[in-house]
């Protein structure tokens, strides 16, 4: 999810926003603050040239994740340009194991070449939510969503709809809970009220998501 600022612009479900400042508690004060309150100032890290908008910190969590828990199935919503997508395949790809399940509404051009050169990677271009049903998983799977974080009930219905595919011991990342005036958050809690299926793991910081294994 690209939480650029300035006008507006094709993003991760639709059309990204300019928003108030980050609400991410008190980092320490060495940390480079761009936004209010979050070391990270929006601007993407790349992969293979293909730009991924997450913390390099929590690429590096998710790598760890994926080693210790070995998904055979990994479901990426909102893959956007296909960085942080070619980054899980390439782990998968070490650990000899898992294949990546790419959903994303927009067609961007670099994701053609992506799933050109990767044949961990299996893309389909379409509405998160259609394509939940549709999806062939097979093992263990982890789900990853990061498709329009700003709307709340988009992102309640997201959790509704992927939270059944994650199978026991493996996780599912809730992208972007560090913005408690988008949507995910919000979301996120209602969510945990409804379902007792998931258990938080300890908070490792930095961080942007929420980090839930199924037991």
């Amino acid at each position: 999810m690209d939480p650029a600022s300035g006008p507006e612009q094709p993003g991760h479900g639709g059309l990204v926003r300019p928003r108030p400042g980050y609400e991410f508690g008190r980092p320490p004060r060495s940390w480079p603050v761009a936004r209010q309150g979050v070391p990270w100032d929006g601007r993407p890290v790349h992969w293979r040239g293909l730009a991924s908008h997450q913390l390099p910190a929590d690429l590096i969590r998710l790598q760890e994740e994926i080693v210790a828990r070995r998904p055979a199935t990994i479901i990426e919503v909102g893959a956007g340009e296909g960085g942080t997508t070619v980054f899980l395949a390439d782990v998968c790809q070490l650990a000899l194991q898992g294949q990546v399940i790419a959903v994303e509404r927009i067609d961007h051009g670099a994701k053609r070449a992506a799933a050109t050169f990767h044949p961990r990677i299996t893309w389909h271009c379409g509405e998160s939510l259609e394509l939940a049903g549709k999806l062939h998983t097979n093992g263990p799977t982890m789900v990853i969503l990061d498709s329009d974080v700003y709307n709340e009930q988009h992102c309640l219905e997201e959790l509704r709809a992927y939270a059944p595919l994650v199978t026991s011991g493996q996780l599912l990342v809730a992208c972007h809970v560090d913005r408690k005036d988008w949507g995910m958050w919000p979301a996120l809690g209602r969510f945990r009220d409804e379902c007792d299926t998931f258990r938080s793991l300890p908070h490792i910081s930095p961080t942007l998501h929420a980090w839930l294994v199924r037991q």
